[in-house]
């Protein structure tokens, strides 16, 4: 009787272990979903791959706040490369966009291939009329049309052209976009210290995430943030220091 009583009383504690167990797992698998839903909701990845050769006219709707458009074309994977993506944002946001790390479109220059920016609603060209193109390394001192592009509107078009017999290599980029507003509200306003003619006032959820979504950076910098948790890059390098750092003779270069 008294064994009896043990085997149900161990029976009933091993229960509520895997009870337990069990309710710390779907709290675990719901709080993974959320984490999975907020990245989905902030960031947007878009890929231009070797579908590019197939005359492809393609449309993204984009009601993240940021993300990425990542082009990788081989060089021997298609006879041409002849293509184009419009992103769309939700009505009364405009689109900013500028490149991240290098740039390879090797063509002998611009009129044998090139990547074009426009505003589809405007027409207007953003980039340069013929075009960008050519082999930019991270660590070279970037052109001038390396640059913050944005649009009038909320639409931004990608175009892609050139003849696989002209390319010296596969076409690898990556652009980072962010829709915004430049009329206020509740947003953060990018410092941009090289675009006075615009103002770009982001999602306030993007700053301090470790993702640079301001063109000049100041989305992940505390001086503009107020925000003690963020970080930012020494103006030589890429070392990046936390607001503890600060001061410090291992950013005595920073800006």
């Amino acid at each position: 009787m008294r064994l009896g009583g043990i085997l149900r009383s161990g029976d009933n504690t091993m229960n509520s272990s895997y009870a337990l167990v069990r309710a710390w797992i779907v709290i675990m698998v719901w709080m993974l979903t959320c984490l999975v839903d907020a990245d989905s909701k902030l960031y947007r990845y878009v890929n231009i791959d070797e579908q590019c050769g197939l005359n492809t006219n393609e449309n993204v709707d984009i009601t993240a706040p940021a993300g990425e458009v990542k082009v990788t074309v081989q060089q021997t994977s298609i006879d041409a490369v002849n293509c184009s993506l419009t992103l769309t944002a939700p009505a009364g946001k405009r689109i900013s966009v500028f490149f991240e790390g290098v740039f390879y479109f090797p063509v002998p220059d611009c009129s044998y291939g090139s990547l074009t920016l426009r505003d589809p609603v405007t027409k207007q060209h953003l980039t340069p009329s013929q075009g960008v193109c050519g082999l930019i390394q991270e660590s070279q001192p970037k052109p001038e049309w390396m640059t913050l592009y944005y649009t009038a509107f909320n639409k931004l078009e990608f175009v892609l052209h050139a003849k696989s017999t002209t390319l010296m290599g596969s076409i690898v980029f990556t652009m980072k976009y962010t829709t915004f507003t430049d009329t206020g509200g509740n947003c953060f306003r990018c410092a941009d210290v090289e675009q006075k003619d615009v103002s770009v006032c982001i999602d306030k959820k993007l700053i301090c995430d470790s993702t640079r979504n301001c063109f000049d950076g100041s989305d992940e910098d505390f001086r503009y943030t107020s925000n003690k948790s963020c970080s930012f890059k020494c103006a030589k390098g890429n070392q990046t220091i936390s607001s503890e750092e600060i001061g410090r003779a291992s950013c005595r270069e920073r800006v």
